[in-house]
């Protein structure tokens, strides 16, 4: 029984919707300083350019 539960659990984690959204791009805004290279940051812009490293710091974070 129990393996049957834990099937049935990594089938349905995950998204459960079927569609895809499309079109959502990560952009945020700056600080405006020199080395932010404009108020914005857009990482499709910046993909579209080479390789990116993101560090992303949530202010939510606990930990």
């Amino acid at each position: 029984m129990r393996f049957v539960a834990l099937v049935a659990l990594l089938f349905l984690s995950g998204c459960l919707e079927s569609t895809i959204e499309d079109g959502r791009v990560f952009t945020v805004e700056t600080l405006d300083r020199p080395e932010d290279a404009g108020p914005m940051y857009s990482m499709k812009d910046n993909l579209s350019e080479g390789p990116v490293l993101v560090l992303f710091i949530g202010v939510g974070c606990i930990g």
